[in-house]
């Protein structure tokens, strides 16, 4: 199967917004002032990830060509019984041989 390959910026961006967004979940949310404590309130904390997820659409249209892109990659070169990415059997054998 074949699929556009997401950009570089894309990919950049999508780490961008995960980082973010563990952040938010993980450590709460910030007020302007740095000395006040940190908020851990679902609902700004929604608001936040909202906006993130919002500016991420607006400027690329979404995750799906590196989610399923991943996917596309993972099935087509993957080892499907390794935990971990692996190259396939025949694959890694191929490498090896033209190295």
């Amino acid at each position: 199967m074949k699929m556009a390959k997401a950009s570089k910026e894309e990919i950049d961006d999508a780490n961008e917004l995960a980082n973010r967004i563990d952040s938010l979940l993980d450590y709460g949310v910030y007020g302007d002032d740095p000395e006040e404590p940190v908020e851990h309130d679902d609902d700004k904390i929604d608001q936040r990830v909202g906006a993130l997820v919002r500016k991420y659409y607006e400027r690329h249209g979404g995750l799906f060509r590196i989610v399923f892109g991943y996917a596309v990659l993972v099935d087509n070169v993957c080892d499907p019984d390794a935990d971990t990415l692996e190259w396939k059997k025949d694959l890694a054998e191929k490498i090896v041989e033209g190295a």
